[in-house]
């Protein structure tokens, strides 16, 4: 963290890494949320089980993908690109269940 605010001191750290938590937890719940309002009732488990899975997957291995293309770049540019697709992915992904739900009824 502290190599992505370079001139900053630890308490401008500290606060980004306090503000990055408060959204975290903001976004979890707010998905878990969100996962029963798109399933059927009798798929609220399968569905949240799949998500926990993706995430800690994703907490899993984020981190080791981001540190191999750190090292084989020696650049972060790459890794905010991959981060800006996958930011913008579930935006993409989420207008789809509103349509076909649409259709559906």
């Amino acid at each position: 963290m502290l190599g992505l605010l370079p001139h900053s001191n630890a308490v401008a750290a500290t606060m980004a890494l306090v503000l990055i938590a408060m959204s975290y937890s903001a976004i979890q719940v707010s998905l878990n949320n969100l996962i029963p309002q798109i399933l059927r009732p009798e798929k609220f488990g399968v569905g949240l089980g799949f998500y926990n899975l993706l995430n800690f997957v994703g907490m899993a291995f984020g981190p080791a993908v981001a540190s191999r293309i750190l090292e084989a770049t020696n650049s972060y540019s790459l890794i905010y690109i991959r981060a800006a697709i996958l930011v913008s992915l579930p935006f993409l992904l989420l207008q789809k269940p509103s349509t076909v739900q649409q259709k559906a009824a």
